[in-house]
């Protein structure tokens, strides 16, 4: 078995339908580790606009972007130093947060 993992996609539910529980939109956040590019694809009906946030371990806001409509960004953390980061979604009433490991 191999104990090295190049990328793990992370999948979160954000929002789910009363009706069957089946999500309306969730995210992919990937690679993750990462070497310092960071994707993040949100997949299903985007009806509100979508705000995102990095911070670091200590909560400093290093990166935020909101109104996003774009399916799938791409943002470049190469430049802050290896270590545990996190990055928040806000879609209207809803948020995630996932830790991100950047590892160069």
């Amino acid at each position: 078995m191999n104990s090295k993992v190049d990328s793990i996609s992370l999948e979160k539910r954000v929002i789910e339908s009363s009706i069957n529980s089946r999500p309306l939109l969730y995210t992919k956040i990937y690679p993750n580790p990462t070497e310092g590019r960071l994707n993040i694809e949100f997949v299903g009906k985007i009806d509100e606009k979508i705000k995102i946030t990095f911070t670091n371990s200590s909560g400093i806001l290093l990166f935020s972007k909101e109104n996003i409509t774009e399916k799938v960004i791409s943002i470049d953390i190469s430049n802050y130093p290896n270590g545990v980061y996190f990055l928040s979604g806000v879609f209207g009433d809803n948020y995630v947060t996932e830790k991100i490991i950047l590892k160069k």
